[in-house]
């Protein structure tokens, strides 16, 4: 998609959209619009994203960059366990504050707030790529999640940043439906493939609508926008529904910012109307090839310049370390983001937690000390039990 659709014969460049959900309407501020294009041939819409930062994902030269590029070696068992280490976790500890964080891996937090269980982007897949619709093409988890699906408190609520499938894993949300029927709360346009699928408990938003349950009423979701793109599969749903970042808030007025996966545009200084944040969850990967990740994807510095721009008290890394990614050395990941936290002079705290680490948020946030591993644990996985070398005991 271009930068700037234009109307024509194919297709007219509409107003913002209105959310079918019923939510609770448009936030208390209301920000930059998608770009919406609506054919007239078929009546279908698609979005697009509004800044001159977008260059679209795939020229003929990002191509050739990408499918030419250089990987590092894998990393060994011992280096994935010395910088991404894993921490198994229980339903107990999960439950065990009012207020409480966990990183499950890639964009994956289990949040507690209020009481109040959510999931973002919940993925226990073993394997990311191409969604043939009865199985996945594509690349192998490197760590494992901390934790058995079945083994989780009570969710309330998934929120989803976009449907791309290392977001939106078909077989975890299923798992989740059946164990728990959560409330999904996803962009616009992505409600339809859900209600096809079966889910009957899904609202959708567009970018500055909010939502809050009557059942749940302490905690406000609103939808917020990110420069990316959506698709499942093919080029046939490419842009077909949203994308963007969640700001979550209590009512004691705890607020945290979720961004999803994002490139780097203006939009920020917008965001950081609905802060301050308390605490924020920002994608740092992958940062190579940076021509072709660019557009999409914020590397290290630009990850440091979201949290410096949504005032984050505290931030914290997603999107790394769990699955192969573009052309980056997973385990360079921390020892890099610090050294651009320093040379930037940052002073609040943007860190990567350990897979499984219990953080609580109450009454202040702590700036996470990594765990190192010290013992072998036995862990369920989704589907078999295994004895796991990379998971350690959460203390």
């Amino acid at each position: 998609m271009s930068a700037t659709p234009t109307a024509g014969s194919a297709g007219d460049v509409g107003d913002q959209p209105t959310a079918s959900s019923t939510s609770s309407g448009p936030a208390a501020y209301r920000g930059v619009a998608p770009f919406v294009i609506r054919s007239k041939l078929t009546g279908s819409v698609s979005y697009g994203n509004p800044w001159p930062t977008w260059t679209g994902i795939w020229t003929m030269e990002k191509m050739f960059n990408f499918f030419t590029r250089k990987c590092p070696p894998p990393p060994t068992l011992e280096q994935l366990n010395a910088s991404i280490p894993v921490c198994a976790v229980t339903e107990s500890q999960l439950a065990s504050s009012q207020n409480l964080c966990c990183w499950m891996g890639h964009s994956t937090e289990f949040l507690r707030l209020n009481g109040v269980n959510i999931l973002t982007d919940p993925i226990w897949g073993p394997i990311i790529g191409l969604d043939l619709g009865f199985t996945y093409i594509g690349r192998e988890r490197l760590r494992p999640p901390p934790i058995d699906l079945a083994h989780l408190p009570s969710i309330d609520f998934v929120i989803i940043s976009h449907n791309h499938v290392d977001h939106l894993d078909f077989t975890t949300i299923c798992a989740l439906k059946n164990l728990f029927d959560p409330m999904f709360l996803v962009p616009i346009g992505a409600k339809s493939w859900f209600l096809q699928c079966g889910f009957t408990r899904v609202e959708e938003l567009t970018w500055w609508d909010s939502y809050t349950s009557p059942a749940h009423s302490n905690v406000t979701f609103t939808f917020v926008p990110a420069q990316h793109w959506s698709g499942r599969s093919t080029v046939l749903d490419a842009n077909a529904s949203l994308w963007g970042g969640w700001v979550l808030t209590t009512n004691e007025n705890f607020k945290v910012y979720f961004a999803g996966d994002t490139g780097y545009c203006s939009v920020f200084p917008q965001i950081a109307n609905l802060g301050p944040f308390d605490l924020s969850f920002i994608p740092i990967a992958p940062e190579n090839p940076r021509h072709v990740m660019k557009a999409q994807h914020v590397g290290f510095e630009e990850a440091v310049k979201i949290h410096q721009e949504v005032n984050s008290k505290c931030s914290y890394a997603i999107h790394w370390g769990t699955f192969p990614m573009g052309a980056d050395e997973p385990t360079s990941a921390p020892s890099q983001l610090q050294q651009v936290c320093h040379d930037h002079g940052v002073t609040s705290p943007f860190t990567t937690p350990s897979i499984g680490q219990v953080i609580n948020l109450t009454p202040v946030i702590p700036s996470p000390v990594l765990s190192t591993p010290t013992a072998t644990t036995t862990t369920t996985s989704t589907t078999t039990t295994t004895t796991n070398p990379a998971i350690t005991e959460n203390t």
